[in-house]
């Protein structure tokens, strides 16, 4: 039997976005409302000029110490993802888009597969919309590492 951590990781929920307004907003409500809440999050930014009522929200929310709004230029999703791996202050970090639908338990369901010590990253699959799910009851639950 595999042993378990003994405390609950810090998970941080990175965003990085571009030219993204109200859909942006949107996504940050639902991962500020995460039950239980992120340890952080952070909005990696990459838009240039924002609509009004958008940079209020990012700079109200990261005055509030909610979220971390970071800008980063030029626009490059590798290089967001690299700032937010060296932002980050918690132990996993969960990269999402910034278009995004979260169940209000999000977060929690990434934690707890983090009890096990084996598990070192955790990948879910992508389902796009408006596009059939594949008709598959099982899926793997294990991926090989070997490369």
């Amino acid at each position: 039997m595999a042993s378990t951590r003994d405390s609950k990781p810090t998970i941080c929920i990175a965003i990085p976005t571009y030219n993204r307004e109200s859909v942006l907003v949107e996504t940050i409500r639902q991962v500020l409302v995460q039950d239980p809440p992120a340890d952080e999050v952070l909005v990696i930014d990459q838009t240039v000029e924002h609509e009004q009522q958008t940079k209020a929200f990012l700079f109200n929310e990261d005055k509030c110490a909610r979220i971390r709004w970071i800008k980063q230029s030029p626009p490059n999703l590798p290089a967001a993802r690299n700032r937010a791996l060296e932002e980050t202050q918690s132990e996993i970090l969960i990269f999402i888009d910034d278009d995004v639908e979260l169940p209000t338990d999000f977060v929690e369901k990434h934690r707890i597969n983090y009890i096990n010590p084996m598990v070192v990253a955790v990948a879910g699959r992508v389902i796009q919309q408006g596009l059939a799910v594949p008709n598959r009851k099982t899926w793997p639950r294990i991926m090989d590492h070997r490369f």
